[in-house]
């Protein structure tokens, strides 16, 4: 595709936003070409104008764009029947039914599963057979079923690390690396005899893999084993292919697929929990490219437009049965500014609800999602909060991970992004934005929380060294969400991106005390293409202690509760059946008398549980002292104050009504007093400024958080690189001269992943620097700073657009890349990337300037007839150099 060629892509709001950068590297684009062509003096005709153009569009969009629009089209005959790796590579089989293996591509997938949907005869119930294959990222794991010569049994997946001659000789016939993440770790000859000397610890995978990994027969899209239980202790790109393998054949099926539309709407497609077939083995291509015949051209080639079947889908009249409607939930409240909570969405009367819905079930009146709901309660009432087992699994001891591991799921587990921190920061962008979507388009109410909630108060996006994010719900909403979309498969909207995220409800919400503390989590919203997931908690009344930082509130309004009164007829709704009716105190008893039926682990959480229940009834020092957990609940329910089952507390106060704002890019809601809040977790500095942070450091001029060490290369403070240009000020007082050397120096040193992030980034960083500056400009009255901020959410967040491009995408466009930069040689390729760059500098320079000079486009205002009516650069004054702005809550 051509740099000019903007005639075949849609026309989003996205795409209109960036119509002025698309002009501005356009008009740069020639004085690339001749800086590339002419430098090279006309000398190579693989540099002919078309092929520089294209290599320039590829680099260009795959480093520096977050357009959700793809870059080609996906054909069955240049992309569905070519073999691209393998010792077949190059060649193209003559059927869909010859394929061994082919990767997956949303495009292919959205394209025949949603024509499927649109069958006149279609069903209301009817589900289609899935496959994760078709909708995991398998791409890696397909270089192993391409093998023909290359023997391969349990022990690849199993070891410690890869045998590097069983790797020399795969990727030679796969014709690629098996694997990016650290490749080249194992040309290192000290690092490999350093894993040969480790791969015997005890701590490895057993030697007799019997009940891990099974052979069988090897067939299409197989390999000649199945991993049925998996074992982490093995190096993470051993543990990629292992988890793959087990995802395929053994991970449960989602109930559903959810399509999004966009933030406004979604549609439920019922899956089939019987076949695992994936569209070639289904039938269901060999359906649709009958159906479609007539579509296919002289060549037997037939485009899978998979964004004209989303608008046929949208515009039929199926979609509007399968739209998901939640009874009681105005989804309008996602539009809303502010957010109102009321006490009511803090607690559920489960029995109410299981009484409910057993009615519904006795008159086969129940969804497949309620159905699964009633029986997580029925299961989840019988749970005693000491005796819960960990229900979601974590990779916490796979090799080299420095602790990252436990931030995986374990069953999508996917490689080491550590290691690649622009497909890193995409995948974790990708995954709040689309929780964001998701909740909006629903009307389920959660805001950011913890260290997520931290990380925004500076720059409006997550720390960067933060692998996943904390969002909370009221008991309420997370009852809800378990009801209509646990164990869905969320797909964004494929018009602004490809991600692919399971909602995983732990089995056990009922139980809001923290008990043994293995299930401190409720749910996840997990990346299929990593693991990487977003923790979410709800927030009830319960029979928790409260927490010594509430002791002031609890002294002055504890008194005017009469709990004498409030005690009779009351039942605890902590209590359940079976072994969870039992208080910790006679649960002690019971388990003291019938040993024999539980682990070691178990009795020991329950003596602990019994020991904490009589500190609170003796200690003086605990705020509720001497109240049964009866009294407890009833304290905390009229005092209004709940919690998660990992004992973070939150007063009705401090909540509501929750704050509009945008996270990466995304509207978000955030509690009334988030300071308060935060400090009641972190030791929140008043100070918005330069700060060093456990090796990282803020840089306001760039409103961006930074390696130290890297900052001190980039910066000049040690000296390292004689070459680089020096700063004229310090790095804690940043002048706007000094941030176009900071850049260069980036680039200078290589750092071109930290420099496109904060490209990418900088409309996000600067919304929330203006936000800042609105809340916090003490010369405007409360009137104007609502409406200034009231300006800044409805004319400037739309045209704020995503901080990183869709994940699956600039994989996409990376792999593009490396096989340009195989055609063109490394000098040419280099060439190309350099002037790309440059070209980047200079923009990125100049919107610096107009920030610093408060002449920004961004929060320029304009009418229809494009009169500008509104500036917030001038409308308030910059945050000065010294401030304690931090120190309390804005007046907002």
């Amino acid at each position: 595709m051509s740099l000019f060629k903007l005639g075949t892509r849609r026309l989003s709001r996205s795409s209109l936003r960036k119509f002025g950068r698309l002009l501005v590297v356009a008009a740069v684009a020639l004085v690339v070409y001749r800086h590339v062509a002419g430098g090279a003096g006309g000398r190579d005709p693989q540099l002919a104008h078309p092929a520089l153009m294209e290599a320039l569009e590829t680099y260009r969009r795959y480093r520096f764009e977050t357009e959700s629009s793809w870059i080609d089209s996906y054909s069955l005959q240049r992309n569905l029947l070519q073999v691209r790796k393998g010792p077949h590579r190059g060649s193209k089989v003559g059927s869909i039914e010859e394929l061994s293996f082919y990767d997956s591509d949303p495009r292919l997938a959205w394209t025949v599963y949603l024509d499927y949907f649109m069958r006149p005869d279609l069903l209301s119930n009817e589900e289609i057979e899935f496959s994760w294959y078709d909708w995991a990222d398998f791409g890696d794991w397909n270089k192993l079923v391409s093998l023909e010569n290359t023997p391969l049994n349990c022990s690849v997946v199993f070891g410690k690390h890869f045998d590097v001659d069983f790797l020399h000789e795969a990727e030679a016939e796969v014709g690629d690396v098996l694997f990016l993440s650290e490749r080249a770790c194992y040309d290192d000859e000290r690092w490999y005899r350093k894993q040969q000397l480790l791969r015997n610890r005890p701590d490895g995978p057993p030697s007799d893999l019997a009940g891990l990994c099974e052979p069988r027969s090897r067939g299409r899209f197989q390999l000649p084993f199945e991993v049925a239980q998996l074992h982490d202790g093995v190096r993470p790109e051993v543990f990629t292919l292992q988890a793959r393998s087990h995802l395929l054949s053994h991970v449960a099926q989602p109930l559903s697929l959810v399509v999004l539309e966009r933030d406004i709407g979604c549609y439920r497609l019922g899956v089939g929990q019987r076949g695992r077939g994936n569209l070639v083995q289904s039938g269901l291509l060999a359906r649709y490219l009958e159906e479609h015949e007539s579509e296919m051209d002289a060549r037997g080639d037939i485009e899978f437009d998979h964004l004209a079947a989303y608008e046929r889908f949208l515009n039929s009249s199926v979609s509007a049965g399968l739209r998901v409607e939640i009874p009681g939930l105005d989804r309008e409240i996602a539009e809303q500014e502010t957010v109102l909570l009321s006490p009511d969405d803090f607690e559920v009367d489960v029995r109410e609800i299981i009484e409910e819905l057993r009615r519904s079930k006795a008159e086969n009146l129940l969804s497949t999602h309620e159905s699964r709901y009633l029986e997580s309660l029925e299961h989840s009432i019988t749970v005693s909060p000491w005796l819960a087992k960990k229900y979601f699994p974590e990779a916490e001891r796979i090799k080299g991970l420095i602790g990252m591991g436990s931030h995986r799921d374990l069953r999508f587990f996917k490689e080491a992004l550590i290691w690649d921190p622009e497909e890193y920061n995409a995948r974790l962008n990708s995954l709040i934005r689309n929780w964001l979507k998701f909740t909006r388009a629903n009307g389920l109410i959660t805001w950011i929380a913890h260290g997520s909630a931290y990380g925004h108060l500076y720059n409006g996006q997550r720390f960067p060294w933060d692998n996943d994010y904390d969002v909370q719900m009221p008991i309420k909403h997370l009852h809800l969400l378990s009801r209509y979309f646990n164990q869905s498969l969320i797909l964004e909207d494929p018009r602004e991106g490809n991600g692919k995220f399971l909602l995983d409800v732990g089995d056990s919400i009922t139980v809001r005390t923290p008990g043994n503390g293995r299930n401190r989590i409720d749910a996840r919203f997990i990346d299929i293409d990593s693991g990487l997931y977003v923790d979410i908690t709800g927030l009830s009344v319960s029979s928790s202690p409260i927490h010594s930082n509430f002791k002031s509130f609890y002294d002055a309004r504890a008194p005017s509760v009469d709990l004498k009164s409030m005690q009779k007829g009351f039942e605890l709704p902590e209590r359940g059946q079976e072994l969870n009716a039992l208080d910790v105190n006679q649960l002690a008893d019971y388990v003291a008398s019938h040993r024999q039926l539980f682990q070691n682990d178990q009795i020991k959480d329950v003596n602990n549980g019994k020991r904490a229940e009589k500190q609170i009834q003796t200690m003086e020092t605990i705020l509720q002292h001497g109240l049964t957990p009866e009294e407890r609940y009833i304290m905390n329910r009229e005092l209004k104050i709940y919690n998660c089952r990992n004992n973070h507390f939150m007063t009705l106060d401090l909540l509501s009504p929750l704050q509009r704002s945008l996270f990466h890019g995304a509207p978000a809601f955030f509690p009334k007093q988030n300071l308060v809040v935060l400090r009641n977790e972190y030791n929140v500095p008043a100070m918005y400024g330069f700060h060093v942070f456990e090796g990282k450091a803020f840089l306001p001029a760039l409103h961006s958080w930074f390696t130290y060490s890297v900052l001190q290369d980039f910066t000049k403070i040690n000296n390292k690189y004689p070459d680089l240009e020096k700063l004229k000020g310090t790095v804690s007082d940043v002048q706007i001269e000094d941030t176009d050397i900071i850049f260069k120096n980036m680039l200078q040193l290589g750092l071109v992943e930290l420099f496109a992030i904060h490209y990418t980034s900088f409309d996000v960083t600067a919304y929330r620097v203006k936000e800042l500056e609105i809340q916090y400009d003490e010369t405007i009255d409360r009137s104007e700073r609502g409406r200034l901020l009231h300006a800044l959410w409805t004319q400037v967040s739309p045209k704020v657009s995503s901080p990183a491009k869709d994940p699956v995408i600039f994989s996409y466009e990376r792999n593009l890349w490396r096989e340009m930069v195989a055609l063109l040689g490394k000098q040419k390729s280099q060439e190309i990337q350099t002037a790309v760059e440059q070209a980047v500098l200079q923009q990125l320079s100049l919107k610096a300037q107009q920030m610093h000079r408060r002449e920004l486009p961004l929060f320029k205002i304009h009418n229809p007839s494009d009169e500008l009516t509104d500036d917030l650069n001038t409308s308030v004054k910059p945050i000065p150099n010294a401030n304690v702005i931090f120190k309390e809550e804005p007046d907002i």
